[in-house]
C-alpha cells in the first residue's frame, strides 16, 4: 500500500508496530499492566491557545515564512505566562537556547517536541492520565486539558 502526501499516515505505519514491540501500555487503545505508557499529543492543540488556527511551521522552503517564525514566537511568549499555568496547572522553564530553536526551526519539530512533552506532563499528573473512561478506545484519545470531560 503506498500512501502519497499523508505524513500521518506513514507515521502510523511505521511507529505503530514498534510501539507493540516496546510492550508499552498504549491508551486507551490497548492498555497493559506495564509501567511504560505511550499517549497521544497533538502539539497544534496547545498551540492554538496563543495562535489559533493559524498554520506554525512548515516542511516546504517556500512557505516558511516571518509570519510563522512570528507565530512560533508567541507561541513561546505563551508557554512563559500566566495563561499557560492556570490551563496546564503548573509552570515549565524553558532555556534561552531552547526557545530560540524552537523559534529558528522552521519545520516546527523542536516546538512540537515541547508542545507534546507539556501534554505528556499534564497527563502524567492524573490518575487516569487524562483519558476518560468513556472515549471510543479504537479511536484513541490527545491528551490534553482542553479535551476533559
Amino acid at each position: 500500500m503506498m500512501l502519497y502526501g499523508v505524513p500521518v499516515g506513514r507515521m502510523f505505519f511505521q511507529g505503530a508496530p514498534r510501539l507493540l514491540r516496546s510492550g508499552v501500555s498504549l491508551l486507551p487503545c490497548r492498555p497493559t499492566t506495564a509501567d511504560r505508557v505511550a499517549l497521544e499529543g497533538y502539539p497544534a492543540l496547545v498551540a492554538r491557545k496563543w495562535i489559533g488556527k493559524h498554520s506554525y511551521k512548515s516542511d516546504q522552503p517556500i512557505k516558511q515564512t516571518l509570519d510563522k517564525e512570528e507565530r512560533r514566537r508567541a507561541i513561546l511568549t505563551g508557554l512563559r505566562s500566566s495563561q499557560f499555568k492556570s490551563h496546564y496547572g503548573f509552570d515549565i522553564e524553558l532555556s534561552d537556547t531552547l526557545a530560540r530553536q524552537c523559534v529558528l526551526d522552521p519545520s516546527g519539530d523542536a516546538l512540537d517536541a515541547v508542545l507534546c512533552s507539556i501534554q505528556a506532563a499534564w497527563a502524567f499528573g492524573r490518575r487516569d492520565f487524562g483519558v476518560p473512561p468513556q472515549c471510543d478506545k479504537d479511536e484513541g484519545w490527545i491528551v490534553d486539558p482542553s479535551l476533559a470531560l
